[in-house]
């Protein structure tokens, strides 16, 4: 395959991502963004992320920008929820659940456990109308033309607009909450980014 081939391939992954990140930004309105943000900044707990595969995968990201962001979080794997890591989640925390599909078993069948702690639930789903989002207390769901491979099924387009979700929740929060550059240094004090706040 030559250059051109190649750049041809990478541009038209590009924008199929950026053109799906468009159509979202007209359409938070139309989802529980805003009900989940004030939530979460009700909130005196931890944002709790979990999620499985590519969504776990943006999941623990999420979870670094709210920390970084001066909204404490966390990430626990579905699977050792149930084997003990429930215990980590307390009554003011705030659970955020990621499937794209809406129908991860391993996130399904922590919703009754959830629920019976009573315990708000945030879903970020790509079907609005699957298990997870009519399980959950607010909905954040997306609509994308199809992924960036030319089968359909490689986590991409949808894995960009999960994480898009979790920077507009994460940077909305920051704003609401008078998150400086200086508050920001104190959680980050290292590498470039950390060297250039500190000589501010």
């Amino acid at each position: 395959m030559n250059k051109q081939s190649i750049i041809q391939i990478g541009s038209r992954v590009v924008l199929k991502e950026a053109e799906a990140l468009y159509a979202m930004s007209d359409s938070l309105c139309d989802t529980g963004f805003y009900e989940a943000v004030n939530l979460i900044h009700s909130s005196t707990g931890h944002v709790v992320i979990l999620g499985v595969g590519k969504s776990g995968h943006m999941g623990r990201k999420i979870c670094s920008s709210l920390s970084s962001t001066g909204t404490p979080s966390f990430f626990i794997h579905p699977v050792e929820a149930k084997h003990g890591d429930l215990g980590m989640i307390m009554a003011n925390d705030i659970i955020i659940l990621i499937s794209y599909s809406g129908k991860t078993d391993e996130i399904m069948h922590l919703i009754p456990f959830l629920k019976q702690r009573g315990i708000p639930m945030i879903a970020i789903t790509g079907n609005s109308r699957s298990p997870l989002a009519e399980s959950v207390d607010i909905d954040i769901s997306f609509d994308i033309k199809g992924e960036a491979c030319l089968f359909n099924i490689v986590p991409t387009v949808s894995a960009s607009a999960t994480l898009a979700i979790g920077d507009a929740i994460a940077i909305a929060l920051m704003e609401l909450k008078g998150f400086s550059d200086k508050d920001f240094s104190k959680n980050h004090p290292a590498g470039n980014l950390g060297r250039r706040l500190a000589t501010r």
